[in-house]
C-alpha cells in the first residue's frame, strides 16, 4: 500500500503557526531562565502536546537555534570583511540585544556563532577568510592568539558577560572595538619591529 502525501495551503499555515507558538513559548521559558527551557514546558506554554514540539525541533538544539533565528531574524546570515567590517556587525547584533533576558542573550549569540560553522575548525576558517588583510604580517603565533580573541568575544556566554559587564550594547561595543583594535594595531607594530 502506498501513502500518497497530502499538502495544503492551511495545513501548511497552521504547522507554521504552531511552530511560531512554541518559538514564542521557549523564547518567553528562557526569559525566565535557561532551567525553564524543556520540551514539556514548552508544550505546556505553547498549548500543544511534546510530541508536536518535538515534530518542529527534534533536538534540544534545533528548539534553541530556532529560538536564536526567531529572535534575531533581521540579523541572520551578516557577512563581513575585515576587522572594522567585523566590529560593524558586532554593533548591530548587540544593539537591541542588551535588554533581553541573559538566557535568550545566550542562545541568540550562540547560534550567531554556530550559523558561522558548527565545528571550531570550520569557525576558524570563516574568521580568517572575512578578517583577511587584517592578518596578513602577522607571526603566526600573533595570528593564532588573535584568532583566539575574536573567537571568544564571538562566543555566545563570553558575549553576554561582555554586555552586561559593560552595562550597555553601546558601552560593550566601545570596549570590543578598543580592545580587539588595540590588540590588533600592537601586534602590527611588533610585526612591524
Amino acid at each position: 500500500m502506498t501513502r500518497r502525501s497530502y499538502t495544503s495551503e492551511l495545513r501548511s499555515r497552521q504547522a507554521a503557526e504552531t511552530r511560531e507558538r512554541i518559538l514564542d513559548a521557549a523564547t518567553q521559558l528562557l526569559g525566565e531562565g535557561a532551567h525553564r527551557l524543556t520540551i514539556p514546558n514548552v508544550a505546556r506554554g505553547a498549548g500543544v502536546a511534546v510530541p508536536t514540539v518535538y515534530r518542529h525541533f527534534p533536538t534540544k538544539e534545533d528548539l534553541e537555534d530556532g529560538i536564536g533565528q526567531h529572535v534575531r531574524k533581521a540579523r541572520v546570515g551578516k557577512e563581513f570583511h575585515g576587522l572594522e567590517g567585523l566590529l560593524r556587525v558586532t554593533r548591530e547584533n548587540w544593539d537591541g540585544a542588551a535588554d533581553l533576558p541573559n538566557g535568550t542573550l545566550a542562545v541568540l549569540l550562540a547560534t550567531n556563532v554556530r550559523d558561522i560553522g558548527r565545528s571550531q575548525e570550520h569557525r576558524r576558517s570563516y574568521l580568517e577568510t572575512h578578517l583577511g588583510p587584517d592578518l596578513d604580517g602577522l607571526s603566526p603565533e600573533d595570528r593564532e592568539h588573535f584568532l583566539d580573541v575574536v573567537q571568544s568575544i564571538a562566543s555566545g556566554p563570553a558575549a553576554v558577560a561582555f554586555l552586561r559587564a559593560c552595562g550597555s550594547a553601546e558601552r560593550a561595543h566601545d570596549a570590543a572595538s578598543w580592545m580587539l583594535r588595540t590588540l590588533h594595531e600592537t601586534l602590527k607594530a611588533r610585526a612591524n619591529g
